[in-house]
């Protein structure tokens, strides 16, 4: 029988080489895939690491609710109903005064009597003209009416007739004028008398028996209230416009009467905002037939039914730009501005009116570059 071939050995040779390349291949691919494994581990924490570095850390709080009071404060002037500062229409001097200062005094009556002797010479020689003028015209139609009977016996000519009748009515003509001038004078002289153009309190007097006068542009002689109801001047700010219903319940107080409120009625307001103070005036009616309430007093005046909820967030949230007040407030990672309407500052925090939500993010302290899409990070609650 022929005898089994064994391998050479070269053939052994070649075959432990194979499997020694074999097992060296593996072995670097093992190793290649973990380099590259390793490598992309890197890359990943380096992503992770320069995403969390561009991304701005902030710390963030949330718009507390304020109790809704239903109540606004504002501060309001007490004054008359009507008010006249009476003055002299004529120059002179006092001859004498009948009301004081506090006196109730009603429309018509007499306050005080001014001397305007120049005045009085003119109204004495207007009479003394109208007399002449009456016995003048007086005579001149006696003497046309006994010139009528003379021309009908043909005495005196028609033209004559005429001319007795024309001088007649021109002496009538300038009886009138004279009526009419003392009429005037004496309309001129009643101004002599001071008196009250409506009922009221008299609430100052300024001058005294002797004391001379000045028409019209002279100074104050009386002032005169209407106080059997007031009205109650109230200036509104801007911020707080819409906290004003149509028609609000409103009560006042003043300090001489404490924890005692009187009911007042909005009347009227102004059509536009005072540019200087930036406020809306309201006009409120109170009625006063107690007397108690003053005109010209302060007054705080309490609106009720004020609708509205209100929000309270620190100083520091605030940023104040061109754009008016905003808040920085975060919306899917990213900033997001919002312009707000601010109310009562108490030094810490500011009261929010509008165009915030108690759910909101806000950014406390935020950056002065901070903007609109700016990617943020929210710092952990360290309290």
């Amino acid at each position: 029988m022929p005898t089994p071939l064994t391998p050479s050995a070269p053939d052994k040779i070649m075959r432990r080489s194979s499997i020694y390349l074999l097992l060296a291949a593996v072995l670097f691919g093992i190793l290649a895939w973990r380099g590259i494994a390793q490598r992309q581990q890197h890359l990943q924490a380096l992503r992770q690491t320069a995403q969390s570095t561009s991304m701005l850390p902030v710390a963030i709080v949330h718009p507390v609710p304020l109790k809704s009071s239903a109540v606004l404060h504002l501060p309001g002037e007490l004054q008359g109903w009507q008010e006249a500062s009476l003055r002299a229409h004529l120059n002179g001097y006092l001859r004498s005064w009948s009301k004081d200062i506090g006196a109730n005094v009603q429309r018509g009556e007499l306050l005080a009597q001014i001397a305007d002797p120049e005045l009085d010479r003119q109204v004495l020689q207007a009479q003394a003209t109208l007399a002449s003028a009456q016995a003048t015209a007086d005579l001149a139609q006696l003497t046309a009416s006994r010139w009528q009977k003379m021309v009908v016996s043909h005495s005196v000519s028609e033209q004559d007739l005429q001319e007795k009748i024309k001088d007649a009515e021109a002496k009538i003509a300038q009886l009138t004028a004279a009526k009419a001038n003392l009429q005037a004078l004496q309309a001129e002289q009643d101004y002599e008398n001071l008196r009250a153009p409506f009922s009221g309190i008299l609430s100052a007097r300024r001058v005294d028996v002797g004391d001379l006068v000045q028409a019209d542009t002279g100074p104050e002689l009386f002032h005169l209230v209407d106080t059997h109801q007031l009205r109650l001047m109230v200036d509104v700010p801007q911020s707080e416009l819409k906290l004003i219903p149509a028609a609000p319940q409103a009560e006042l107080e003043v300090a001489e009467y404490p924890g005692q409120r009187f009911a007042a009625q909005v009347i009227s307001r102004s059509g536009g905002i005072d540019p200087a103070s930036r406020t809306l005036r309201l006009q409120l009616q109170v009625a006063n037939s107690s007397g108690q309430l003053l005109p010209g007093a302060y007054a705080s005046v309490r609106f009720r039914n004020v609708p509205g909820q209100s929000f309270s967030l620190p100083v520091t949230c605030l940023i104040f730009r061109g754009d008016g007040m905003q808040l920085a407030s975060i919306r899917n990672g990213h900033v997001h501005l919002i312009s707000v309407i601010p109310g009562r500052d108490s030094g810490k925090t500011m009261e929010i009116l509008s165009g915030v939500d108690a759910q909101d993010q806000i950014i406390n302290n935020p950056s002065d570059s901070i903007a609109e899409g700016d990617a943020v990070s929210v710092l952990p609650d360290r309290r």
